[in-house]
């Protein structure tokens, strides 16, 4: 499967209270998803982060002219923040971008990235998933206009927890080779927004000490699996992220 990823070129889009932008940090959720993949021996091209058509702006009509000239791709992934709205799929007119689509957001509300958010289809045509040749998915993560959920997506990009997220459901969505589960604790314990720590939407941290996922992690660390977030799950995460070269969460 020939994968090609592009990310917003919305330098202008900012994120509240982060100094820092829609298409900067996307362009980071691009790079590092790419290099999971490629790591892995999966086909996969990331977009241009320049003005790839020489016109002497930074804008979506860069993404569809590399499109254009690098594709067809079997499958192509625009990522993008939303602003005035939750977490959202676009995807293109053809019926392999429909099924596509469907597919990855029925993965993403089984395993979301974003707890409290419902991923939903939104039928807006932008022109990256009407002027490009490949089948083509446009997924608009989180809110960035609302403090609290920018924050949260800056620290889940500078760690890495977001790319890990979306690098299990995409892989699971799209019959990829799958990441190492032992690898993605990081992601699963200390950045599960709203299940774990409870981060999103008000960014304080408050603990949710019983769910499902905390089972699945307590198997992974070789513990009993009860459900329940105590302190010595909580050693065990953190022994393992030390060991494995990873910062523990607050």
């Amino acid at each position: 499967m020939r994968l090609g990823l592009i990310s917003s070129q919305q330098f202008n889009n900012h994120y509240t209270g982060q100094g820092t932008s829609e298409g900067a940090q996307m362009r980071k959720v691009v790079e590092q998803l790419g290099d999971r993949w490629k790591s892995r021996g999966i086909d996969v091209t990331v977009g241009p982060d320049f003005d790839f058509n020489k016109d002497g702006t930074r804008s979506h009509r860069d993404n569809v002219a590399w499109e254009n000239s690098a594709g067809p791709f079997d499958l192509l992934i625009s990522f993008h923040s939303n602003a005035a709205g939750d977490s959202m799929v676009l995807w293109g007119t053809s019926t392999k971008s429909a099924n596509y689509g469907k597919r990855i957001m029925d993965a993403l509300n089984a395993d979301n990235p974003f707890p409290g958010d419902a991923w939903t289809y939104y039928p807006r045509k932008v022109s990256e998933l009407v002027d490009t040749k490949s089948p083509v998915v446009l997924l608009e993560l989180s809110r960035h206009d609302w403090a609290a959920q920018a924050a949260d997506l800056v620290r889940r990009i500078a760690d890495g927890s977001l790319s890990a997220h979306l690098d299990r459901v995409l892989s699971r969505a799209l019959g990829l080779p799958a990441p190492t589960e032992k690898g993605n604790i990081v992601t699963d314990i200390y950045a599960y927004p709203g299940v774990i720590l409870g981060r999103y939407p008000n960014g304080k941290g408050t603990r949710v000490d019983r769910h499902a996922a905390v089972g699945t992690i307590q198997k992974w660390l070789g513990l009993k699996a009860d459900n329940v977030f105590g302190p010595a799950v909580e050693t065990a995460v953190k022994k393992f992220q030390s060991a494995n070269g990873l910062s523990p969460a607050d």
